[in-house]
This record gives C-alpha cells, sequence and structure tokens, in this order.
C-alpha cells in the first residue's frame, strides 16, 4: 500500500485537498482517442498514482470530487486522466453512505461548465501523448450521443482517509484547453478512486 499526500497541483489537476491512494495496483485508464489506442495502468514502478482531490467543499452549489490516474511527477506531461464529479451539496457534512451514494452506479450526464459545479454531472479531462490537455467542458462542449455510466463502486482500502474504487464506461467529444479544437474519445474505461477527503 502507498499513501502520499500532495500539495497544489498533480497532473495539472487544481485542487485544495489531494491524496494518492496505490492500494490496488489494478487501477487504470484506456480509450480510442482520435483514432488512437490508449491504456494506462498503475503499477509499483511506472511512476502512475491514482489520486483524487476535492474542490470547494462549502460551495453553495456543492462540492467538486475529482479522481484521476496520472504521473507522480507533477512537471511530467505524459497521459493522464480525470473525472471530476460536480455538485456534491453538504459535502462537508455528508455520512458515508452519502458518499457512496454520491456515486451510485447509473446513467450520469456531462456538465458544460467550466467549473464543474452544474448539477450532478461529470467532467472529463484527458492529457494525449503529445502533451495537449482535452476536456469535455472546452470548446462548444458538445456532448451529443455521448454517454457516461458508473459500473461498479466498492471499498478501497487507505491508511488515513474513506475511499471508493469506482469503475466508468464513457464516450465524449473532447476539446482542446487551448484552441478548442473537437476530438472523439471512445470504448472508455476508467477504474480508480474518489476520496472523501
Amino acid at each position: 500500500m502507498v499513501i502520499a499526500i500532495f500539495a497544489g497541483m498533480q497532473f495539472g489537476l487544481p485542487g485544495c485537498k489531494k491524496e494518492n491512494n496505490n492500494s490496488d495496483q489494478n487501477y487504470y485508464f484506456k480509450a480510442t482517442f482520435d483514432g488512437v489506442s490508449y491504456l494506462q495502468n498503475i503499477t509499483a514502478t511506472n511512476g502512475y498514482a491514482a489520486t483524487s482531490n476535492i474542490t470547494s467543499p462549502e460551495a453553495v452549489n456543492g462540492a467538486s470530487i475529482t479522481g484521476g490516474i496520472g504521473p507522480t511527477d507533477i512537471y511530467a506531461t505524459t497521459t493522464a486522466m480525470y473525472f471530476t464529479r460536480a455538485s456534491a451539496n453538504n459535502y462537508s457534512s455528508s455520512t458515508i453512505d452519502q458518499f457512496n451514494a454520491y456515486f451510485a452506479p447509473g446513467i450520469y450526464t456531462y456538465t458544460t461548465s467550466p467549473d464543474r459545479a452544474s448539477g450532478k454531472t461529470f467532467s472529463v479531462g484527458f492529457r494525449d501523448n503529445s502533451g495537449q490537455w482535452w476536456e469535455t467542458f472546452a470548446g462548444s462542449a458538445d456532448q451529443t450521443n455521448s454517454k457516461i455510466q458508473i459500473i461498479s463502486i466498492a471499498n478501497a482500502d487507505s491508511t488515513s482517509n474513506y475511499y471508493i474504487k469506482v469503475k466508468i464506461l464513457f464516450s465524449c467529444n473532447l476539446y482542446n484547453e487551448t484552441t478548442g479544437e473537437e476530438k472523439t474519445l471512445t470504448n472508455g474505461e476508467f477504474y480508480g478512486v474518489f476520496g472523501k477527503l
């Protein structure tokens, strides 16, 4: 088990609280992006970690909870992916059962808001093998025919905070964060953690 707390930013994710949880070496993401297949898993030696962070836990429209997989080197520009679940109301006072229910298996939608806090939705970010960031809410943010579904959740071992392991299947349009260029992601799978930090 490897648990480490990082301050500031890790693989481009903003946050006020962040923690790595690598107790399960089976965490991964995979997808086909613009015709190119990606698969990133976590091993004891490849410099990747499953992370989680929380932003704005006291916000009126709810906290945003992020789970991701990316390099442990904060200056790396290698592939990374994150999912942010928006609008966790009453986050600070929520119970474990309420936190779990927030990630209940089922069909979800994508947010079109860059602050990721617009209803019970997800946003997705992906850094490709050239170091470019792509996000669901950038550009036109059109997600016609896109899908996102939580398949399963389970408790994750941790020496500190409470985590759940979440498996997500998804497809979406991703937009370059700088230019707004649109590309398509299909056959997406993500298995990572979200923490009650």
